[in-house]
């Protein structure tokens, strides 16, 4: 149960970011889309958080590092019997949107969806299985930059 909130709580912060924040001339553009939220099994678990950002390593997907807003790092982990189950970090670079896309479809291929929020912020996701994971890379314009959250779950 715990997994589900956390995963509620990750998305709805991340939707609560694009609605108060204006799209600030990112010049970013597409169509809305819908996407399916998938549910995650209920386990006995251990929940840890940090603010330092994680590796590739730790995620499963390269991670943008450039001009970081330090204070904006948030990083989430659960393990069941020792083991990471789910992991999570929402952060935030001063990189214009159209950066941020650019690296990410170099590294992952094009967006899965790219849709535009009612607020007229844009948001690019990338929804991956690998190594027994699944990882979603969502990637939002706001007013300073760009937000960027990086969920994985095991299988």
């Amino acid at each position: 149960m715990r997994k589900k909130i956390l995963f509620a709580l990750t998305i709805a912060v991340i939707f609560a970011v694009g609605f108060m924040s204006g799209c600030g001339g990112c010049g970013c553009n597409g169509e809305p889309e819908h996407y399916d939220f998938h549910e995650t099994e209920d386990h006995s678990e251990e929940q840890t958080t940090s603010t330092a950002l994680p590796s590739q390593e730790d995620l499963g997907v390269p991670v943008y590092d450039e001009n970081l807003d330090q204070s904006s790092d948030y990083y989430s982990e659960t393990k069941t019997d020792g083991e990471v189950t789910d992991a999570g970090v929402d952060y935030d670079t001063k990189d214009d949107f159209e950066t941020v896309v650019s690296f990410y479809k170099g590294e992952l291929g094009e967006p899965d969806e790219f849709r535009q929020l009612p607020n007229g912020h844009y948001q690019a996701w990338w929804n991956l299985e690998k190594d027994g994971k699944s990882i979603q890379v969502i990637v939002t314009c706001t007013d300073e930059g760009t937000a960027i959250s990086i969920l994985t779950a095991k299988m």
